[in-house]
């Protein structure tokens, strides 16, 4: 019901000026992403990961589920050989969830709006939740200082980025991508082999930095869902293994606090 209000909201809102200027959330919005938040986040039913974006949604699946027998907290496997997640990504949807949530354009810039949000709104909550941890993963790049700079100012303490997790607030923890022989940034990509990004598509290679040549490089989009997604069964996944045991350390963390 909610949602259907809000898709009546944001038609009305696209078709007056004065709201369009302004960019902001309406009284009904807000109601809708605290309602959002609570059923979403804070009473979550199952960990969830927010990612940067969706191709990184992606390559954590694919690695949760090649490494799933290393991971039992990730991941089960039935007795039928069957992977089943035992964590939800959040999903970036062309929806009213993402857009009221702030996170419809993804981002550094836009998870650490959200922790802002977050911190804003669960003071607010007397309700029972918490009983899992929602789990901010972001790039250790040019971008997380944002996030960590919003992290500084909610846990009071601060943060460096070489953390394997940082709680921020309640049940929301971050945790960037690890950082490995002496470099200083990091990002997801880097964690697959060489092996798999110098796949060719079309006749070209994957370029996820600098000097992109629309000529001679695909994109992360192609690289997430015509070579990850897609080769997903040769493809060596080890390179996440520091990452997975993070967020393993996350939950097993948070579980271990929670009130018996």
């Amino acid at each position: 019901m909610l949602g259907f209000i809000d898709s009546i909201d944001l038609y009305n809102k696209k078709n007056t000026a004065e709201s369009t200027a302004s960019g902001g959330l309406s009284s009904r919005e807000l109601l809708y992403q605290r309602f959002l938040i609570y059923t979403t986040f804070y009473a979550a039913e199952t960990p969830v990961i927010i990612c940067e974006g969706k191709t990184d949604n992606v390559y954590l699946t694919h690695a949760i589920r090649s490494l799933a027998k290393d991971f039992p907290d990730l991941a089960e496997i039935t007795t039928q050989g069957e992977i089943r997640l035992k964590v939800r990504l959040f999903k970036y949807p062309r929806s009213s969830t993402a857009r009221i949530l702030g996170l419809n354009a993804g981002g550094s810039s836009s998870l650490a709006n959200f922790i802002y949000t977050y911190k804003k709104e669960t003071d607010k909550i007397k309700a029972s939740g918490e009983n899992n941890p929602v789990i901010i993963l972001y790039d250790s790049d040019s971008g997380a200082k944002k996030i960590r700079n919003v992290l500084t100012k909610a846990t009071g303490t601060t943060v460096q980025g070489s953390e394997p997790f940082v709680r921020a607030i309640r049940n929301l923890y971050a945790v960037p991508t690890p950082l490995f022989n002496g470099v200083n940034e990091s990002k997801i990509e880097d964690f697959f082999d060489d092996a798999t990004k110098v796949i060719e598509i079309g006749g070209k290679t994957f370029n996820d930095g600098n000097n992109f040549d629309v000529a001679k490089h695909y994109d992360k989009n192609i690289f997430a869902y015509q070579v990850v997604e897609k080769k997903a069964a040769s493809i060596n996944f080890d390179g996440f293994r520091p990452l997975l045991t993070n967020l393993v350390a996350v939950i097993r963390s948070h579980s271990a606090a929670r009130p018996t």
